[in-house]
């Protein structure tokens, strides 16, 4: 279990990040169009000029 931080104007926010919700964020964008592999989603996150902002958005719901 890994415990997630994520500043957003200037607010930070805290959560857990386990294979469950790696998992849940793999389904989620699944069913928008992205069939990614564990490895993809963290991919996708890593490239900042050009990064994946249906990543951003089920992490951040997730």
């Amino acid at each position: 279990m890994y415990i997630a931080k994520i500043v957003l104007n200037k607010k930070k926010f805290k959560g857990t990040l386990d294979f469950c919700v790696i998992k849940n964020i793999q389904q989620d964008l699944k069913e928008h169009g992205f069939d990614y592999q564990v490895k993809d989603v963290f991919k996708s996150l890593s490239d900042i000029s050009n990064i994946n902002m249906n990543t951003v958005e089920s992490i951040i719901l997730h």
